[in-house]
């Protein structure tokens, strides 16, 4: 059992779906890697940081849940972790520089060179972003850092990090994501970038936390492992059997116009997905204890955790659309799935100050004609 199952089973008894707990996991064990290791794409360094995200609605998922006892993991180990309350390119790239790994990483042969490595468990996404158009550029530039990363100072002045490295785990719900990512950006450098994880509701209802502190204590024990890994991950044969024609008919696929994600807003996305497998191959291998080797099990490993996440990932920007009836139709689709079964009386009573109708009608037949939604008639009501 590697680490990651073994965090699973520690979290299996708490609120949270699985899948919360899956890549909160896979968060942790990329800030414990931090950028003491790496593969290839090519000539270009693939290091195991990740933009993931947690989405669900507000007080329905257990978001926070999840992300505290991954973050609990962390704190106990000391990793850098970024302040809950920074916000801002200024402030963040202050803190960032200002946490340098005291270990000095041999990389690539070429010296020793001190890292600075972030992560940041932002339970507030939000509070994050702010809207900041030129700090998700940054964020962006972040994520593919190699030697250095480069940045504008408040004075527009040329500035760098050499070595920087930053991992992020954040949460959100759907309608936020609208004010913190401004339109024209969705789908842009920032987001196509994001790995979102979906939830619309929790596993089950328990107050009290039911966690064995032994299996925690093994969990840091894991991590300590994890953290002495230092150096290139050599690809095996098996490995590069799986990844080539893997990677030779996705990009097959998306070229004929077949997604793996409908709709503009994932096609950086899908365009990315290669990269997003060799960091988590990289993870896989740490998490099983493959040292620095990646094997044909942790391609078919991580491939079976992207394909399993993006079968909601579109669902992240439902109600993001630029029309009234993008955010209608999220908002009758969320209140259908929560309810099971729904009168046309009582949805129109629930928005009637946001609709009318007429506006009822077409979004009940929009729903139905993609089949997302069955329209049942007994006697004079009209059921959904």
């Amino acid at each position: 059992m590697g680490w990651i199952e073994q965090y699973l089973d520690y979290t299996k008894e708490t609120e949270p779906k699985e899948s919360y707990h899956l890549w909160t996991g896979i968060s942790v064990v990329a800030a414990c890697l931090q950028k003491r290791v790496y593969t290839r794409i090519g000539v270009k360094r693939v290091y195991p940081n990740l933009y993931i995200v947690l989405v669900g609605e507000s007080g329905k998922t257990r978001k926070t849940t999840a992300m505290e006892l991954g973050e609990d993991l962390l704190q106990e180990l000391e990793v850098p972790l970024c302040p809950d309350s920074i916000s801002g390119r200024q402030a963040f790239t202050h803190f960032l520089r200002s946490k340098r790994v005291a270990k000095k990483e041999n990389i690539n042969g070429i010296g020793e060179v001190t890292t600075h490595s972030l992560t940041a468990f932002a339970k507030e996404l939000r509070v994050l972003l702010r809207g900041d158009v030129d700090f998700m550029a940054d964020l962006t530039d972040l994520y593919d850092a190699d030697r250095k990363w480069e940045y504008y100072t408040i004075l527009r002045e040329l500035d760098s990090v050499p070595w920087a490295f930053f991992n992020l785990l954040g949460a959100t719900a759907p309608d936020w994501i609208r004010t913190m990512i401004p339109k024209e950006a969705m789908g842009g450098g920032f987001t196509s970038r994001i790995i979102f994880v979906v939830e619309h509701s929790k596993k089950l209802t328990e107050p009290d936390l039911h966690l064995n502190w032994r299996k925690r204590e093994e969990l840091l024990g894991g991590l300590r492992e994890i953290q002495k890994l230092n150096g290139q991950v050599d690809e095996t044969r098996g490995f590069k059997e799986a990844f080539r024609p893997w990677y030779i008919e996705s990009d097959k696929q998306i070229m004929a116009g077949n997604p793996p994600i409908e709709g503009s807003k994932f096609a950086g996305y899908c365009s990315r997905r290669a990269l997003f497998i060799k960091k988590l191959s990289i993870i896989a291998s740490a998490s099983r204890g493959g040292g620095l080797a990646l094997e044909r099990e942790d391609f078919e490993w991580a491939l079976g955790r992207l394909v399993g996440v993006e079968e909601k990932m579109s669902q992240a920007f439902a109600g993001q659309g630029s029309s009234l009836l993008a955010e209608l139709l999220y908002r009758v689709v969320s209140t259908i799935r929560d309810e099971k079964r729904i009168s046309q009386a009582e949805l129109l009573r629930r928005y009637m100050y946001d609709m009318d109708i007429m506006q009822l009608r077409n979004v009940e037949e929009s729903l139905v004609r993609q089949k997302i939604i069955t329209r049942e008639v007994e006697g004079t009501e009209i059921f959904y």
